[in-house]
């Protein structure tokens, strides 16, 4: 037979065993080593796994949709939705061949309690809401973010049990360095901050707090470890670290 028609024969075929391969048999492969995984069902390119969890992550109703008109672009885009830690997460995730990665109309939520797991380095706790248009990372570093994040009932570990009350970051959309504003919302505390990240990872958030008339006592007192206030009772906050 001629070659031009073994090809025939076979292009077909190769792109069909490709576009059903088995995603129980893709995750078997990629997944990171030591993950549970139940559940799997759909092909490597539109699936959905019931639960996986890889030692303190716990991850449930996992789905994804690829883009493979995206793969012609020398782009992988694909459609992903999730449930960690009892939160929830939605984006569209496209990783380019330059290794940026885009997610755009990123939404979800993280419950009380998983912040101090996931970033113990920030010593809070809070309830989070996010509603961003995009995110681009650069080796695995956010270099710029668009959208609102909700901070509520948040809690400074180690210093008190009392929420602070409800807080938004919200983000300005510039590239080489993510800025971002903190205002209060129904909050304890009145706050005028700024969020910054640079490429490498730095991050640093700083601003003024002063109590208002619904700062609780011990609260108004734990703000005298800031120092001394100024003229209309405001106290300089200064954290920084490097994610």
């Amino acid at each position: 037979m001629p070659k031009k028609y073994i090809a025939i024969i076979l292009v077909p075929f190769i792109v069909g065993v490709i576009n059903f391969f088995p995603a129980n048999i893709a995750l078997q492969i990629i997944a990171p080593k030591n993950t549970i995984i139940n559940g799997i069902n759909g092909t490597i390119w539109n699936g959905n796994v019931s639960e996986a969890q890889n030692k303190s992550i716990y991850i449930r109703d996992l789905r994804w949709n690829i883009r493979l008109s995206s793969l012609l672009l020398g782009q992988l885009s694909y459609k992903i939705s999730m449930y960690p830690f009892n939160g929830y997460l939605n984006t569209q995730i496209t990783r380019s061949i330059d290794s940026t990665i885009e997610l755009s109309d990123l939404e979800g939520s993280i419950n009380k309690g998983v912040l101090p797991v996931i970033a113990p380095y920030l010593g809070l706790d809070a309830q989070i809401d996010y509603a961003i248009k995009q995110v681009l990372l650069s080796k695995n570093i956010p270099i710029k973010i668009d959208g609102d994040i909700k901070v509520r009932d948040l809690k400074i570990l180690g210093l008190s049990i009392q929420s602070l009350g409800n807080y938004a970051i919200k983000f300005n959309p510039a590239i080489g360095k993510v800025i971002g504003s903190i205002e209060g919302e129904n909050a304890l505390l009145d706050v005028a901050g700024t969020v910054e990240l640079d490429n490498n990872g730095n991050y640093l958030i700083f601003g003024l707090v002063a109590p208002n008339t619904f700062t609780p006592i011990e609260i108004v007192n734990l703000m005298n470890f800031l120092g001394t206030p100024n003229d209309k009772n405001q106290r300089e906050f200064r954290f920084e670290g490097k994610l």
